[in-house]
């Protein structure tokens, strides 16, 4: 049998930055079929593309595959180019078998399948388990509704050509009968050197966050045996990939086993850059400084919010104090952070946003991400989208559009905002200094530039995805900075002045020299 795997991973414009070369999501589903019997007759054939990739090579690939099941990952950034993909397999009567997966599946599976009458069948959640119990099916000509009524997790097709699904399947509270596949050979370690490399140390989060489903069902943490991991590392820092994402959300959640990975890394790297999310609040030292010396490049912090209510509602609970604390330590360290916040939340408003984004703009980091509230698939949130009077885009990437506490004109107004701020994120440290010496509030400054920029004719998205979102960018940039002199022409500091104006460059730079492959229009 013939398994065709089909990611289409999310993409960065940025020269420089490698690409994914496989999932990893697939390569835990082949891992996890070794268990069965008919693993050996079994054909798993990779199929990498990219949010650019079109529709039609796609498709033509996978027709000239000729494959029994098409497998098919599915998150915010591809599911527009997934439902286009099944749709033109329909068209042109293929006749295989659609099998698709990941976390745009945690609900309304029904009606996918409801409106793409030649996809098979749905894995709600995670999916080693379900995937395999459904290939065994096909593998002894068990499609009928008795056995894939019996595959708990499964969103299926039945025989009639009803929509049926099945009772959720508990989560896999042990993460060991996954066989690793970087050990197992699934993903050949000879394809690594100089490429972009994942690994999951654990599945689940410490945080139960209203926006977020990292839970993956289930409250609480799991973990891959710590041998097995420190194995996996030494494997794949061998081959001197150029990237390693340590992909858990919270990967310094247990302080002994951070210190004994890190120490890993620390032995086995040449030449290898780390990025890491950690919870800022239980940073110490030690931590602080095996990052640095295991190659760390960058280590994203959510914050989020700095509203009480707003935290409340979300039910991330954390050290306020210790928060702080550990950030300016770790920027004092060597370690660069890069701090998060959402506007939009529930229980925040303009005002206290903008508190906030203040402080957030004040800490000592050279960067920090400024996202869009989105209603994902199993979130709290979604499911209380009418308690908190939230409308939302029904398609991905799902952005909020108006609540109780913040109109469509606040979230219009904040998105502008938003691009304007990461697109002079480079002046970062410069502008706040001159902000505080002059007592000016960060976003009051951001605000009035805001009204210097011809949004109808210069607006931009952020990231940057086209030429023309380049020049506008490169543009509002130069609009802030000319309109930011004239604000601080009364302070006399000329280092911070040839400081801000390098930073200015850098911006341009890295818009108009790293950007270099885009369309001209989306």
């Amino acid at each position: 049998m013939r398994i065709q795997c089909l990611s289409i991973n999310s993409e960065d414009n940025l020269s420089g930055v490698p690409k994914w070369e496989y999932s990893l999501a697939f390569a835990f589903l082949q891992a996890y079929y070794m268990h069965s019997p008919y693993y050996d007759t079994t054909e798993f054939i990779p199929a990498v593309y990219y949010e650019g990739s079109s529709t039609d090579s796609i498709v033509r690939d996978v027709l000239e595959q000729h494959p029994d099941l098409l497998a098919i990952s599915s998150y915010i950034w591809n599911i527009e180019k997934v439902e286009k993909i099944v749709e033109s397999l329909r068209q042109a009567a293929s006749g295989m078998a659609i099998i698709l997966g990941g976390p745009e599946f945690g609900s309304g599976g029904e009606a996918f399948l409801a409106n793409h009458p030649n996809a098979t069948a749905l894995v709600v959640g995670e999916g080693e388990i379900t995937f395999r119990a459904f290939l065994d099916c096909m593998h002894e000509s068990r499609m009928d509704d008795t056995s894939l009524g019996s595959i708990k997790g499964l969103v299926f097709r039945s025989q009639a050509g009803e929509v049926r699904t099945n009772e959720p399947r508990p989560v896999n509270k042990y993460l060991d009968s996954i066989p690793s596949p970087y050990l197992t050979g699934v993903v050949p370690v000879d394809m690594l050197k100089g490429k972009l490399v994942a690994i999951e140390t654990q599945r689940g989060c410490v945080n139960d966050c209203g926006y977020c489903n990292y839970q993956k069902g289930t409250k609480g943490l799991r973990f891959f045996d710590l041998d097995r991991v420190l194995k996996e590392l030494e494997l794949i820092l061998t081959q001197e990939p150029k990237q390693l994402y340590l992909m858990d959300p919270t990967f310094n959640s247990n302080p002994n086993r951070v210190k004994a990975i890190l120490e890993c890394i620390v032995r086995c790297n040449n030449k290898t850059v780390l990025n890491a999310e950690m919870l800022p609040d239980i940073l110490n030292h030690e931590v602080i400084s095996l990052s640095k010396k295991a190659g760390m490049r960058t280590v994203e912090v959510g914050i989020q919010s700095l509203n009480p209510e707003a935290i409340r509602i979300m039910k991330r609970y954390r050290n306020e104090e210790r928060l702080f604390q550990n950030i300016h330590l770790a920027v004092k360290e060597g370690l660069y952070l890069i701090p998060q916040i959402i506007y939009g939340l529930p229980g925040e408003d303009m005002k206290s946003f903008f508190e906030g984004f203040d402080k957030v703009y004040d800490l000592p980091t050279q960067e920090f991400d400024l996202l869009r509230l989105l209603l994902l698939p199993q979130t709290r949130y979604r499911y209380e989208a009418l308690e908190h009077g939230i409308r939302y885009k029904k398609t991905a990437p799902y952005e909020i559009i108006e609540s109780k506490t913040f109109s469509a004109e606040d979230i219009n107004h904040l998105e502008k905002f938003r691009k304007l701020v990461l697109a002079t994120q480079p002046m970062k440290l410069e502008v706040a200094r001159f902000d505080n010496d002059l007592g000016l509030k960060h976003h009051e400054v951001f605000e009035e530039a805001m009204e210097l920029i011809s949004w109808e004719n210069e607006d931009f998205q952020w990231p940057i995805h086209t030429l023309a979102d380049r020049d506008n960018a490169i543009q509002a940039i130069n609009v802030f900075y000319d309109f930011f002199l004239q604000r601080i022409a009364g302070h006399d500091d000329k280092f911070l002045r040839k400081k801000l104006k390098k930073s200015k460059k850098r911006a341009q730079f890295m818009l108009a020299a790293r950007y270099m492959t885009l369309p001209k229009e989306s």
